[in-house]
């Protein structure tokens, strides 16, 4: 039977997915979107956030064998949402662990994700002129400005205006208030010359755009159910089913990049993950949208005789360039003028604490490191209080002292920029496939020395903020946490203006294939120390106005 040619095929639902299917949708082109895992009906029976953890039988935990699948960030309330690595593998040199989070549902990573958004500034795009060290974007921050804009109006940030230059303001809701906890803490910021600002975060601080106010429940994690928190399905994905040209295939686990006699890209070879049989679908042009890491095996694993080392991998740079964030320094304590006055609502319902943006490197060179870090803070009284553990004692006693400190508990950590180097890259294990017999990807990577000695400087200043702002330490672990924990995955097919040097143009497109266009994180140089979902939005919505032009133009086919 002859099959339908889309427009276009995007793989991938999440938040460059997602913008893509809105931008494409809304131009007219006819969209098909694969998507490796099913929907989830997040909004009503599959949504477990109100749910106590003694309503499930491991008390919201997983049991033992449960934890053999699932990766760290897993529990009752969000595993039917993630991968199975039991059934999706990967590997890592023994010595070398990474911890890969992977989520595989209809709107991927943005039903859980941790909704910071911050616009990137020349600090980041610009970083290796200053330095020395890498590659600069072949992009500024006036190109990707307006398309930040344009996101922050879909999408609906709550902030402050501070006029930090590095930290560029944006299009902002009212920012969620300070808790006491926050305002003990920015006293020593204050003394130290630091800004501590409300976070940035994609969450509905008044109704907006027929969502929901967010109404402070403080299970944002566990997967949002009113629409307040962004996610694709909330938003991208029906501006696309609106105008008529949108078609969504779930359970479908793209293969391979098909191409012509010309090289060109001419459809995906897919997996139906419940007949789990083959089949295909044809489009003018390929975008892939579908994680760092996921689209970058697609390609690795696309091999023809135009591409025998992967798809548009003439350069021998993809897989290359890996970069992300480093957590470490986390650090708590009790504010002491907090004890036992207890808040007058409870507070774990904050959506996104504060934030100490970067203030190393800015003007002048710390001999140790280059880049920087940033802390984020939480506070507040939660529902179960995690450090309740290292206090020492038992019983009724015990129970009073825990209650005592429960409303002047303050914590902090940390993210630091993993700089790009030859030794973190991914590639394909030949010896080893997935359930649906999918070479798997064998993701190398390691922190270097200017990590280690960021992480010193991050452990000193944590300490120090503290001090200053007069809360008593009661545990504080310097880290760092392996790496991968941040789930800030970035690079491996960068952008970049010499073919020779870089996978993809500044918009996205395919150097040797240019019907195929890479969306998501992979397309990014480096990773600086900002949260990057906002920016792969921004960039995959300029990506897109790019594609659709030369679609128009017919430079596309």
């Amino acid at each position: 039977m002859s099959q339908p040619v889309y427009d276009c095929i995007i793989i991938g639902s999440g938040a460059a997915g997602g913008m893509a299917a809105h931008k494409l949708c809304g131009a007219g082109l006819n969209t098909l979107m694969l998507e490796a895992g099913r929907s989830v009906d997040y909004m009503g029976k599959e949504n477990y956030k109100h749910k106590m953890p003694w309503e499930f039988k491991h008390r919201g935990f997983l049991s033992p064998e449960e934890r053999k699948r699932y990766s760290y960030v897993a529990n009752a309330y969000n595993k039917h949402v993630l991968v199975d690595e039991a059934a999706n593998p990967y590997t890592t040199d023994p010595d070398k662990p990474f911890v890969w989070v992977r989520s595989r549902c209809v709107g991927g990573k943005t039903l859980h994700w941790g909704r910071m958004s911050f616009r990137w500034s020349d600090l980041d795009f610009k970083a290796a002129s200053r330095d020395g060290h890498g590659t600069d974007w072949p992009i500024s921050y006036k190109d990707v400005e307006p398309y930040y804009s344009y996101v922050e109006r879909l999408v609906g940030i709550s902030g402050s205006q501070e006029k930090i230059a590095h930290l560029p303001d944006g299009i902002f809701l009212p920012p969620v208030p300070l808790r006491c906890g926050e305002v003990e803490l920015k006293k020593g910021c204050e003394k130290m010359g630091l800004s501590l600002i409300p976070n940035r975060i994609a969450v509905t601080t008044r109704e907006y755009q027929g969502r929901p106010k967010c109404h402070f429940c403080g299970n944002c994690s566990n997967i949002c159910e009113t629409g307040s928190m962004f996610t694709s399905p909330t938003v991208f994905l029906p501006l696309a089913a609106k105008t008529g040209k949108f078609t969504l295939r779930p359970n479908t686990i793209a293969r391979e990049i098909l191409v012509n006699a010309s090289g060109k890209a001419r459809g995906v070879s897919f997996i139906d993950a419940l007949s789990r049989q083959p089949a295909e679908a044809h489009a003018r042009v390929v975008v892939l949208a579908a994680s760092t890491f996921e689209s970058t095996r697609l390609m690795l694993n696309s091999k023809s005789p135009f591409f025998p080392n992967g798809l548009a991998n003439s350069s021998g740079q993809l897989g290359r360039n890996l970069c992300e964030h480093i957590m470490a320094a986390s650090i708590t304590g009790i504010a002491p003028r907090l004890k036992n006055k207890f808040p007058s609502y409870p507070e774990d319902g904050h959506p996104g604490g504060t934030y100490i943006p970067r203030f190393r490197n800015l003007t002048h060179r710390n001999p140790k490191f280059i880049r920087g870090y940033s802390f984020e803070i939480d506070t507040g009284t939660s529902i179960f209080p995690g450090y309740a553990p290292d206090l020492p004692g038992f019983g009724s006693k015990w129970k009073r002292e825990v209650k005592k400190i429960w409303p002047s508990i303050v914590s902090m950590g940390t993210n630091g920029e993993v700089l790009t180097s030859e030794q973190n890259f991914v590639e394909i294990d030949p010896h080893v496939k997935d359930s649906f017999g999918i070479p798997v990807l064998k993701i190398h990577m390691q922190f270097g020395p200017n990590e280690k000695a960021m992480v010193e400087d991050m452990a000193a200043t944590a300490y120090e903020i503290f001090e200053a702002a007069g809360i008593e330490v009661l545990s504080f672990d310097k880290g760092p946490l392996p790496p991968g924990w941040s789930i800030h995955e970035m690079g491996t097919a960068r952008m970049g203006s010499n073919p020779k040097t870089s996978v993809l143009n500044p918009f996205g497109q395919a150097h040797d294939v240019k019907n195929l266009f890479v969306v998501d994180g992979s397309q990014m140089v480096s990773a600086t120390c900002l949260e990057p979902t906002i920016t792969i939005m921004a960039l995959a919505a300029r990506d897109c106005d790019y594609m659709i032009e030369e679609f128009r133009r017919g430079n596309l086919a």
